[in-house]
């Protein structure tokens, strides 16, 4: 894959627990340590097809993602993550949130994952559920912010 990609007009850059991520043509590749691939463009199986000669899955949109099962942390853990672009056409949101020793595996449990993979219905579910149960910070930043 990685030779494929140095081949076209693609530009690397390294992301952490990744093996690669290449830049270019309005797409970003990055190949993960576990294996996962994610693919970031406006038509990913295009993508796919053209510079890593590989098909699709053909039975399953490709934006759906699968994610591996987190192993278990005996220790407090804290993920984040945030939507938005925070310039003219929008803000930036960050959101984070903090497990205990042993929450880990009750969150899995109660079907949170990847929110590309829900409905905006069960975004809007789990996200009342996670900010009435665990620690969580959200923080809205505008462009003003920014000046």
């Amino acid at each position: 894959m990685r030779a494929s990609l140095a081949a076209g007009p693609f530009e690397f850059r390294p992301v952490p627990h990744a093996l690669f991520s290449a830049k270019g043509e309005g797409a970003v590749a990055t190949l993960y340590a576990s294996g996962k691939l994610v693919v970031q463009a406006a038509d990913p199986e295009v993508f796919i097809q053209r510079w890593l000669s590989l098909e699709a899955p053909p039975d399953r949109p490709a934006e759906v993602v699968e994610s591996t099962p987190a192993p278990t942390v005996d220790e407090a853990v804290i993920g984040s993550d945030e939507v938005g672009k925070g310039d003219y056409f929008g803000p930036l949101v960050v959101c984070a949130v903090r497990l205990e020793p042993g929450q880990s595996d009750e969150i899995r449990r109660s079907g949170v994952r990847d929110s590309k993979t829900l409905t905006d219905e069960q975004c809007i579910r789990l996200g009342g559920a996670l900010r009435s149960r665990y620690a969580v910070a959200v923080e809205r930043l505008d462009l003003s912010h920014l000046e």
